[in-house]
């Protein structure tokens, strides 16, 4: 993988030829290749010139790649469809991912659209790279560690992929919050994090839940009797393993853990449900618009949280 200086030394080029490539009032088809290799790059600003672009050029699009017989993965045939539709979405499909089956699938769903509108116009296809990422980690997980261990992936995204907590003056940035910002940039709130354990463990079939602790949101490996050892059998619940993805997904010690559920049970033995969640990621987001001082944005997340706290659509 490119370091970041690397990464951002192309930026630069790579606009200019963008800009480029747009002298005239409107770009014509037989730019399509060069808009099609940089369609997933890695920059958020290269992307977002190359939707730009590509929505310029609109449904013809699909009959040139048809002329010119250009190779075009499902994948970036899903992104460009994904960029060809409407690119905003509005509150009217807000809440829609509560009728998804599945926790993890609702979870990823609403993170998705969080951050779909916390990137507009810049990113036109948050759903397929949040997709594609934590696809890609778990794809990655299984070739150098594989197994089913809980510990085992948490050290795999904390300490060889680099996943941390966010700290100092950028903790109360809003892009913390935002899953996809996260995976790109690998800092995040301590939810954020436990997120995208939590989803890149559902791809493993790796049982990982969220702890709602005030303050500081944990994970928790539910552990089955053949997978506790012998050491831990008389701890009795606190068999489970507890994960502060904050510090490097470190696994709580069981003085720890008893401290804890002495502080509240309940939080440490009930999963955190999406809707609880999202809920959470909300604040978050209105807490960090406000510090910024931006109030429209605030008021906009309050607003969201507001309609989810009222919806009588419960998780399936």
């Amino acid at each position: 993988m490119a370091c970041a200086a690397t990464i951002n030394s192309r930026i630069p080029q790579k606009i200019m030829e963008t800009q480029n490539f747009s002298d005239t009032p409107s770009p014509n088809l037989s730019q399509l290749p060069f808009l099609l290799r940089l369609i997933d790059d890695s920059s958020p600003e290269v992307r977002a010139k190359i939707a730009s672009r590509l929505r310029e050029l609109g449904a013809g699009v699909w009959p040139e790649i048809e002329k010119r017989q250009i190779e075009i993965s499902p994948f970036h045939r899903e992104m460009l469809q994904t960029i060809l539709k409407p690119v905003v979405k509005t509150e009217t499909d807000w809440l829609e991912w509560l009728c998804l089956e599945g926790e993890t699938e609702q979870l990823e769903a609403a993170l998705t659209w969080l951050s779909q509108q916390r990137l507009q116009p810049l990113e036109t296809a948050a759903n397929i790279r949040v997709k594609s990422i934590l696809g890609g980690l778990a794809r990655e997980y299984l070739m150098c560690e594989g197994g089913s261990n809980p510990e085992a992936l948490s050290a795999f995204l904390f300490q060889k992929k680099g996943l941390r907590g966010a700290s100092g003056d950028h903790y109360y940035a809003p892009e913390n919050s935002d899953v996809l910002w996260v995976l790109e940039n690998k800092s995040g709130l301590p939810i954020t994090l436990a997120c995208i354990f939590i989803l890149v463990a559902a791809r493993l079939d790796i049982e990982i839940v969220g702890c709602e602790f005030p303050g500081h949101f944990l994970a928790r490996a539910p552990m089955g009797d053949d997978e506790v050892s012998d050491d831990k059998v008389s701890l009795g619940e606190n068999a489970d393993l507890i994960f502060d993805c904050h510090d490097a997904g470190r696994v709580l010690q069981p003085f720890e853990v008893d401290a804890l559920r002495k502080s509240d049970a309940g939080a440490l033995s009930t999963p955190a449900s999406a809707k609880s969640i999202v809920a959470r990621v909300l604040r978050n987001f209105a807490t960090a618009h406000h510090v910024r001082g931006d109030r429209r944005a605030t008021l906009r997340h309050l607003s969201l949280l507001q309609q989810l706290e009222a919806t009588k659509i419960e998780p399936i």
